[in-house]
């Protein structure tokens, strides 16, 4: 047997006599890259509508209204209560700038 064999055998047989919570912290070590993973997909997805949302409110473009929506919706379904404030004042610009121009 290698080394690091033996060695793993009986670093498990010490610290982890329940299987169970092995089977846990096990678990635990593999999800964590997909954790990170679906975060950064949630932020790039909220930069990319704040930017489109930003852009479209300064060139008074009724796509404006859309993605500060856009920012609500994903930011409510993922908890992230600054975010989701965040798009209520994209909101809130756009609707003064159109109020303001007509």
């Amino acid at each position: 047997m290698l080394l690091i064999e033996i060695f793993a055998k009986r670093l498990v047989s010490k610290y982890f006599k329940d299987k169970l919570s092995f089977i846990l912290l096990l678990s635990f070590f593999i999800n964590i890259p997909n954790n990170f993973s679906q975060e950064k997909v949630y932020k790039k997805l909220l930069q990319k509508y704040s930017d489109k949302a930003w852009e479209a409110i300064t060139e008074k473009k009724d796509s404006g209204i859309y993605y500060s929506n856009k920012i609500i919706e994903i930011s409510k379904a993922n908890n992230d209560t600054f975010n989701e404030m965040l798009g209520y004042e994209y909101r809130g610009i756009y609707l003064s700038l159109i109020h303001i121009s007509q």
